[in-house]
Protein backbone atom coordinates (compact mmCIF):
# COMPACT_ATOMS: atom_id res chain seq x y z
CA UNK A 1 0.00 0.00 0.00
CA UNK A 2 1.16 3.73 -0.81
CA UNK A 3 -0.09 6.81 -1.39
CA UNK A 4 0.15 10.93 -0.99
CA UNK A 5 3.70 11.80 0.20
CA UNK A 6 5.59 15.07 0.79
CA UNK A 7 8.86 15.46 0.42
CA UNK A 8 11.03 18.09 1.62
CA UNK A 9 14.83 18.95 0.40
CA UNK A 10 13.81 16.58 -2.55
CA UNK A 11 16.06 18.28 -5.34
CA UNK A 12 19.62 17.00 -3.34
CA UNK A 13 20.96 13.90 -1.61
CA UNK A 14 18.75 12.07 1.35
CA UNK A 15 15.74 14.06 -0.18
CA UNK A 16 16.06 13.16 -3.78
CA UNK A 17 16.46 9.80 -3.01
CA UNK A 18 13.87 9.09 -1.21
CA UNK A 19 11.66 11.23 -3.47
CA UNK A 20 13.07 8.77 -6.17
CA UNK A 21 12.67 5.52 -4.78
CA UNK A 22 9.16 6.82 -3.48
CA UNK A 23 8.05 7.46 -6.94
CA UNK A 24 9.58 4.32 -8.58
CA UNK A 25 7.56 2.36 -5.68
CA UNK A 26 3.81 3.77 -6.97
CA UNK A 27 3.82 6.47 -4.03
CA UNK A 28 2.73 9.92 -6.02
CA UNK A 29 5.22 12.12 -4.71
CA UNK A 30 4.82 15.98 -4.24
CA UNK A 31 8.19 17.13 -3.77
CA UNK A 32 9.37 20.58 -2.84
CA UNK A 33 12.54 22.30 -2.46
CA UNK A 34 13.94 26.48 -3.09
CA UNK A 35 14.37 26.48 -6.82
CA UNK A 36 13.11 22.91 -8.08
CA UNK A 37 10.21 20.70 -7.32
CA UNK A 38 5.85 20.58 -7.15
CA UNK A 39 6.52 23.23 -4.62
CA UNK A 40 9.38 25.55 -4.66
CA UNK A 41 9.57 27.16 -1.19
CA UNK A 42 12.19 28.69 0.93
CA UNK A 43 11.14 26.97 4.01
CA UNK A 44 13.61 28.90 6.34
CA UNK A 45 11.48 32.13 6.66
CA UNK A 46 7.57 31.84 7.82
CA UNK A 47 6.29 33.05 4.52
CA UNK A 48 7.80 29.91 2.34
CA UNK A 49 6.31 27.50 4.77
CA UNK A 50 3.10 29.03 4.38
CA UNK A 51 3.24 28.45 0.94
CA UNK A 52 4.57 25.10 1.27
CA UNK A 53 1.13 24.50 3.33
CA UNK A 54 -1.33 26.00 1.35
CA UNK A 55 0.24 24.62 -1.90
CA UNK A 56 -0.11 21.00 -0.42
CA UNK A 57 -3.74 21.77 0.80
CA UNK A 58 -4.16 22.70 -2.86
CA UNK A 59 -2.75 19.90 -4.70
CA UNK A 60 -3.76 17.15 -2.09
CA UNK A 61 -7.23 18.83 -0.23
CA UNK A 62 -8.45 14.26 -0.21
CA UNK A 63 -5.38 14.25 2.49
CA UNK A 64 -1.65 13.45 2.88
CA UNK A 65 -0.73 9.86 4.30
CA UNK A 66 3.00 10.82 4.74
CA UNK A 67 5.59 13.51 5.19
CA UNK A 68 9.31 12.96 5.33
CA UNK A 69 11.17 16.06 5.91
CA UNK A 70 14.98 16.15 4.90
CA UNK A 71 15.33 19.79 3.92
CA UNK A 72 18.12 21.39 5.93
CA UNK A 73 21.70 22.86 6.26
CA UNK A 74 25.06 22.20 7.10
CA UNK A 75 26.05 25.49 8.55
CA UNK A 76 26.78 27.69 11.45
CA UNK A 77 24.51 30.58 10.49
CA UNK A 78 20.99 31.81 11.38
CA UNK A 79 19.06 30.74 8.14
CA UNK A 80 20.79 26.92 9.18
CA UNK A 81 18.55 27.72 12.23
CA UNK A 82 15.28 28.46 11.22
CA UNK A 83 15.24 25.96 8.38
CA UNK A 84 16.69 23.13 10.11
CA UNK A 85 14.03 22.79 12.89
CA UNK A 86 11.19 25.88 12.42
CA UNK A 87 11.28 24.50 8.65
CA UNK A 88 10.09 20.88 9.32
CA UNK A 89 8.13 21.74 12.78
CA UNK A 90 6.30 24.91 11.79
CA UNK A 91 5.53 22.62 8.23
CA UNK A 92 4.26 19.82 9.87
CA UNK A 93 2.07 21.64 12.36
CA UNK A 94 0.32 23.53 9.18
CA UNK A 95 0.14 19.82 7.39
CA UNK A 96 -1.92 18.18 10.36
CA UNK A 97 -5.18 18.54 9.05
CA UNK A 98 -4.28 16.22 5.79
CA UNK A 99 -2.13 13.88 7.82
CA UNK A 100 -5.82 13.05 9.81
CA UNK A 101 -7.48 12.24 6.84
CA UNK A 102 -5.32 9.48 5.67
CA UNK A 103 -6.36 5.82 7.53
CA UNK A 104 -2.40 5.34 8.36
CA UNK A 105 -0.38 8.77 8.64
CA UNK A 106 3.20 8.51 9.11
CA UNK A 107 5.34 11.44 9.91
CA UNK A 108 9.47 11.06 9.66
CA UNK A 109 11.95 13.88 10.96
CA UNK A 110 15.90 13.56 9.81
CA UNK A 111 18.12 14.60 13.00
CA UNK A 112 21.72 14.11 12.44
CA UNK A 113 24.45 12.21 14.12
CA UNK A 114 25.39 15.80 15.42
CA UNK A 115 22.45 15.04 18.08
CA UNK A 116 24.66 12.78 19.88
CA UNK A 117 27.47 14.44 19.57
CA UNK A 118 27.61 16.87 22.63
CA UNK A 119 27.79 19.86 20.39
CA UNK A 120 24.43 21.26 21.27
CA UNK A 121 23.70 24.85 22.79
CA UNK A 122 20.77 23.90 25.23
CA UNK A 123 19.61 27.52 25.47
CA UNK A 124 19.54 26.74 22.12
CA UNK A 125 17.53 23.94 21.85
CA UNK A 126 14.83 25.24 24.74
CA UNK A 127 13.77 28.34 22.21
CA UNK A 128 13.39 25.93 19.34
CA UNK A 129 10.80 24.08 21.13
CA UNK A 130 9.49 26.65 23.03
CA UNK A 131 8.47 27.88 19.37
CA UNK A 132 10.27 31.41 19.67
CA UNK A 133 12.16 31.55 16.16
CA UNK A 134 12.78 35.01 16.80
CA UNK A 135 15.07 34.94 20.24
CA UNK A 136 16.41 31.45 18.38
CA UNK A 137 18.13 33.48 15.47
CA UNK A 138 19.06 35.65 18.23
CA UNK A 139 20.85 33.19 20.29
CA UNK A 140 21.76 31.84 17.15
CA UNK A 141 23.64 35.43 15.76
CA UNK A 142 25.37 35.28 19.41
CA UNK A 143 27.42 31.92 18.89
CA UNK A 144 28.23 32.55 15.42
CA UNK A 145 29.95 36.08 16.58
CA UNK A 146 31.74 34.26 19.00
CA UNK A 147 34.14 32.68 16.41
CA UNK A 148 33.47 34.70 13.78
CA UNK A 149 37.43 35.62 13.49
CA UNK A 150 38.57 32.52 13.41
CA UNK A 151 40.31 30.35 10.49
CA UNK A 152 38.17 28.29 8.27
CA UNK A 153 39.95 25.26 9.57
CA UNK A 154 39.40 25.89 13.29
CA UNK A 155 35.41 27.29 12.45
CA UNK A 156 34.84 23.42 11.65
CA UNK A 157 36.18 22.23 14.67
CA UNK A 158 34.63 24.45 17.52
CA UNK A 159 31.86 23.77 19.55
CA UNK A 160 30.13 26.94 19.16
CA UNK A 161 29.01 26.84 15.47
CA UNK A 162 28.73 23.14 15.62
CA UNK A 163 26.41 23.80 17.82
CA UNK A 164 23.73 25.48 15.96
CA UNK A 165 23.57 22.60 13.74
CA UNK A 166 23.80 19.99 16.58
CA UNK A 167 20.48 22.20 18.35
CA UNK A 168 18.61 21.74 15.77
CA UNK A 169 18.79 18.39 15.40
CA UNK A 170 18.52 17.92 18.85
CA UNK A 171 15.25 20.02 19.22
CA UNK A 172 13.76 17.66 16.10
CA UNK A 173 14.13 14.61 17.38
CA UNK A 174 12.82 16.30 21.00
CA UNK A 175 9.95 17.49 19.35
CA UNK A 176 9.47 14.14 17.48
CA UNK A 177 9.03 11.91 20.57
CA UNK A 178 7.14 14.70 21.99
CA UNK A 179 4.60 14.99 19.02
CA UNK A 180 4.58 11.09 18.86
CA UNK A 181 2.65 10.45 22.41
CA UNK A 182 0.77 13.58 22.36
CA UNK A 183 -2.82 13.81 22.12
CA UNK A 184 -2.36 16.21 18.64
CA UNK A 185 -0.33 13.57 16.77
CA UNK A 186 0.27 9.81 18.52
CA UNK A 187 -3.04 10.62 20.26
CA UNK A 188 -4.74 11.10 16.70
CA UNK A 189 -3.25 8.13 14.82
CA UNK A 190 -0.14 9.64 13.73
CA UNK A 191 3.03 7.60 13.91
CA UNK A 192 5.67 10.29 14.27
CA UNK A 193 9.35 8.74 14.34
CA UNK A 194 13.12 10.29 13.45
CA UNK A 195 16.08 9.21 11.93
CA UNK A 196 19.95 10.27 12.64
CA UNK A 197 21.93 9.89 9.53
CA UNK A 198 25.98 9.56 10.00
CA UNK A 199 27.99 10.65 7.59
CA UNK A 200 26.26 10.10 4.12
CA UNK A 201 28.19 10.42 0.71
CA UNK A 202 25.71 12.79 -1.40
CA UNK A 203 27.33 15.11 -3.89
CA UNK A 204 28.26 17.95 -1.66
CA UNK A 205 29.35 15.11 1.04
CA UNK A 206 31.39 13.67 -1.58
CA UNK A 207 32.90 17.16 -3.17
CA UNK A 208 33.87 17.58 1.58
CA UNK A 209 35.64 14.51 1.16
CA UNK A 210 38.24 16.28 -1.39
CA UNK A 211 39.67 18.80 0.72
CA UNK A 212 42.15 17.64 3.06
CA UNK A 213 41.44 19.45 6.16
CA UNK A 214 37.57 18.81 5.64
CA UNK A 215 38.24 15.63 4.94
CA UNK A 216 40.15 14.89 8.23
CA UNK A 217 37.31 16.65 10.25
CA UNK A 218 34.71 13.99 8.87
CA UNK A 219 37.21 11.33 9.14
CA UNK A 220 37.48 12.78 13.08
CA UNK A 221 33.64 13.47 13.66
CA UNK A 222 32.38 10.99 12.21
CA UNK A 223 34.21 7.00 13.30
CA UNK A 224 32.27 4.17 11.26
CA UNK A 225 32.25 0.56 12.12
CA UNK A 226 31.78 -0.73 8.16
CA UNK A 227 34.90 0.88 6.62
CA UNK A 228 32.77 3.11 4.43
CA UNK A 229 30.08 5.91 4.63
CA UNK A 230 26.49 5.27 3.45
CA UNK A 231 24.41 6.09 0.45
CA UNK A 232 21.44 8.16 -0.02
CA UNK A 233 19.78 5.04 -0.94
CA UNK A 234 20.39 3.47 2.09
CA UNK A 235 18.51 6.28 4.65
CA UNK A 236 16.29 6.28 1.66
CA UNK A 237 15.04 2.76 2.09
CA UNK A 238 14.83 3.58 5.87
CA UNK A 239 12.78 6.42 5.82
CA UNK A 240 10.25 4.86 3.47
CA UNK A 241 9.56 2.05 5.32
CA UNK A 242 9.03 4.32 8.46
CA UNK A 243 6.78 6.65 6.11
CA UNK A 244 4.72 3.14 5.16
CA UNK A 245 1.72 0.96 6.68
CA UNK A 246 4.56 -1.63 7.53
CA UNK A 247 5.81 0.31 10.23
CA UNK A 248 2.81 -0.56 12.27
CA UNK A 249 4.50 -0.14 16.24
CA UNK A 250 7.49 1.81 15.76
CA UNK A 251 6.22 5.18 17.82
CA UNK A 252 8.74 8.15 18.91
CA UNK A 253 11.89 6.64 18.04
CA UNK A 254 15.40 7.77 16.80
CA UNK A 255 17.04 5.30 14.54
CA UNK A 256 20.45 5.62 13.85
CA UNK A 257 21.69 5.13 10.22
CA UNK A 258 25.56 5.65 10.78
CA UNK A 259 27.82 2.50 10.48
CA UNK A 260 28.16 2.73 13.83
CA UNK A 261 29.24 6.20 14.88
CA UNK A 262 26.73 6.20 17.52
CA UNK A 263 27.92 2.67 19.15
CA UNK A 264 31.30 3.74 18.85
CA UNK A 265 30.21 6.85 20.83
CA UNK A 266 28.12 5.88 23.10
CA UNK A 267 28.64 2.44 23.87
CA UNK A 268 26.76 0.57 26.58
CA UNK A 269 26.95 3.44 28.81
CA UNK A 270 23.38 5.01 27.59
CA UNK A 271 21.49 2.26 28.52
Amino acid sequence: MTGTILITGSANGIGKATANMAESRGWRVIRSDLREGDICADLACAEGRAKLIAGVHSLSPQGLDAVITCAGLLTADVTSASLNYFGSVDVLEGLQPLLLKSRAPRVVLISSRMAYAKAEDSALVELFLAGNESAARRRAEDLVARVAAQTESRLVNQRTPVGIYASSKVAIIRWARRAAMSPRWGGSGIVVNAVAPGYIETEAGKALLQHPVRAQVVRDMHPEVLGRYGKPDEVAELMLWLASPANSLMVGQLLCIDGGTEVLERGEGHW
